[in-house]
């Protein structure tokens, strides 16, 4: 009977222990699959890729994994749970090995859910860098293009381009600290990511922006440079063209002041003036010169604006002063000279009445004969005439440059008014004398005659007185021969006589220059 209870309680035990054996190596299947299920769990969380671009395929995948998680941690909660309670209900402490089994099981349950849970929270936080490194690549890159294509704009003037610039400037410390962003995003998106492309894309972009907001800062300060430089050209076109502007209108007023001269010396004064106010054309083009350069100062680095209108403008304003002015330079030098060929030819003509007057009016020319003193006279009368035509076309000549605001006040023409009344009066008192000598010619010649038919009366007396005194004229009445004789003789005396007394007439006319009134009895 006691073995027969020490046997059943020996079976027993036997069954129990094993069950309990069973137990325990099912116990021991299912803690490695729980450990193994939370180990590649934990493998597939070290191998993900957080950083990948594709944001939602390492949702999916995370949410894959964190179901596996859940379920191998609820799966281990529940093993361990179930193997405690067994334990309990044997009334029997848990052995220690299982218990430190449990234990690590339990730990890499919750380390995994940990790690899961970090890798949530580290997948958005890698979602937000990757967002932020995007939006500000994006923006950087979008501000650096607008600073390069503001920087490099030459269609506008410096002016505009000085506040294009003051903009940069300000703010190009926000775009700093962008670009600070996005390379410390950057960074750890190289370091985070697996993909080796997108490793060099991030390095490649990041190296970009950072040479190219650098390329920013140095042609900011090269175009600070060029834009001061361009302001002082554009200041300088002003102070240039206004300058100009003045000169111009100062030789516009010039230009409208009437030409009136009394006396050529007056004319030669203006002259001058002109030839200064020509001579200053140099520096009105030494200005357009300097105008020209400033603004190819002005276009290298931005639009010349109203500059180029305005250059253009003040040449053709320029080139229309100094075309008038040396215009009006060369009609005072034409009319200068005709002006003082005009004097020199009334000086000449002066000179010519003196010498004339002198030269009729010289004792030694009255000693003349009538005939040359009456020649000369007629040269002189024809002289004058000559000496009219001079003074009236150098005078027409000269007239020819009096136009609307060029003209000589009335000193030149009354000199040549009273040198052409001086002429008339030489030629009226020329004309007298001619027709005195004339007079006195037409009475030597008619004296002349006289003389000579008388002298032919006398040849013809003489050849009768001959006849009459020849022996054999009136042989038998010698008286009336000699009657004849003498009256031949008185004929002969009486013809000597008038012969005589015409040469003493032609004498006298010759001495007085002036005609008989009284003639001679034939």
């Amino acid at each position: 009977m006691r073995w027969g209870v020490l046997v059943e309680s020996l079976r027993g035990k036997l069954s129990w222990l094993s069950g309990e054996a069973a137990f325990v190596d099912h116990l021991q299947t299912q803690l490695d699959d729980a450990t193994r299920v939370l180990h590649d769990a934990a493998t597939e969380i070290a191998a993900l890729d957080l950083y990948h671009h594709d944001h939602s395929a390492v949702q999916d995948k995370l949410q894959s994994i964190g179901l596996r998680v859940n379920q191998a941690a609820s799966e281990a909660r529940h093993l361990i749970n179930k193997t405690k309670s067994h334990y309990i209900t044997e009334g029997r402490s848990l052995p220690q090995e299982i218990a430190s089994q449990l234990s690590n099981l339990e730990l890499e349950a919750e380390s995994a859910v940990a790690k899961m849970e970090d890798e949530h929270q580290e997948a958005k936080r890698a979602r937000t860098i990757r967002f932020e490194y995007h939006r500000d690549v994006e923006s950087v890159q979008a501000w650096i293009q607008s600073a390069e294509s503001k920087v490099q704009d030459k269609s506008v003037d410096p002016h505009k381009l000085k506040e294009f610039l003051q903009e940069i400037h300000c703010e190009i410390g926000s775009v700093t600290d962008q670009l600070e962003r996005v390379t410390r995003h950057g960074h750890m998106i190289c370091q985070r990511t697996s993909n080796q492309s997108e490793r060099e894309l991030v390095a490649n972009t990041v190296a970009s922006l950072t040479e190219q907001l650098q390329q920013v800062r140095n042609w900011l300060e090269d175009k600070k440079a060029q834009v001061g430089d361009s302001l002082e050209s554009w200041q300088l076109f002003i102070q240039l063209y206004n300058s100009l502007r003045s000169w111009v209108e100062r030789q516009r007023n010039f230009l409208s002041e009437p030409l009136k001269f009394a006396t050529l010396p007056e004319a030669r004064a203006k002259l001058q003036e002109y030839a200064a106010a020509v001579k200053d054309c140099k520096w009105a083009n030494k200005q357009v010169s300097e105008m020209t350069a400033e603004l190819a100062k002005i276009g290298q680095c931005s639009d010349v604006g109203p500059l180029t209108d305005k250059q253009a403008e003040m040449e053709q304003e320029k080139a229309d002063v100094e075309s008038s002015l040396k215009e009006v330079m060369a009609l005072l030098q034409e009319m200068g000279e005709e002006w003082e060929q005009c004097e020199r030819k009334s000086k000449d003509v002066a000179g010519w009445i003196e010498k004339t007057r002198q030269s009729l009016d010289n004792p030694q020319n009255k000693k003349r004969s009538l005939r040359d003193q009456l020649a000369a006279r007629e040269k002189a009368l024809a002289d004058v005439t000559i000496q009219k035509t001079k003074l009236v076309m150098a005078m027409e000549k000269l007239q020819v440059h009096f136009r609307d605001r060029m003209c000589a006040e009335a000193q030149v023409s009354h000199e040549n008014e009273q040198l052409q009344l001086r002429l008339g009066e030489l030629q009226v008192a020329v004309k007298e004398d001619c027709k005195t000598l004339e007079a006195c010619v037409h009475q030597m010649d008619a004296y002349q005659q006289e003389i000579q038919r008388l002298r032919q009366q006398m040849v013809g007396v003489e050849q009768q007185l001959r006849l009459v005194s020849s022996p054999t004229y009136s042989p038998r009445d010698r008286d009336k021969a000699v009657a004849e004789q003498n009256a031949c003789r008185e004929r002969i005396k009486a013809i000597q006589c008038k012969i005589s007394a015409r040469n003493e007439r032609i004498k006298l006319l010759n001495q007085r220059g002036t005609p008989d009134t009284a003639p001679l009895d034939t």
